[in-house]
């Protein structure tokens, strides 16, 4: 199949962040009575959803950069999704509180478990 008849980079974009969503209300939840003192139903809820918009916002460009990067360079290894980790966080490091100053480190952190991850998730193709 060619690269052009794939899945497109918003495609790509759009499942992944309801997928972010879903990972992040069920991760929300689990966590709102440990962020939250004394939470009442709208805290919990609140919390929750900026979990989820979090996670959301962050898979989805994550698998939008990894997508636009299989069109362009013709294949699909983790170099993409290294590379779409570390530009992901590079892009989105205020809404998760990284300081700019931080950003190369985190950013050289994230690109290389996004590598991983990507050969780990390609060397297991079933």
């Amino acid at each position: 199949m060619s690269y052009t008849g794939k899945i497109t980079p918003v495609d790509s974009f759009v499942e992944w962040m309801v997928k972010g969503s879903n990972i992040g209300f069920y991760l929300g939840i689990a966590t709102s009575s440990t962020e939250l003192t004394n939470p009442s139903v709208f805290q919990r809820c609140s919390y929750t959803l900026g979990v989820m918009g979090k996670m959301g916002l962050t898979l989805g460009t994550w698998y939008f950069f990894v997508r636009a990067f299989e069109r362009t360079r013709r294949v699909d290894d983790g170099i993409n999704y290294g590379i779409g980790a570390g530009l992901s966080i590079s892009l989105l490091h205020r809404l998760w509180g990284i300081k700019t100053a931080e950003l190369p480190k985190e950013a050289a952190i994230m690109t290389i478990v996004g590598w991983a991850l990507g050969e780990f998730v390609l060397s297991n193709k079933y």
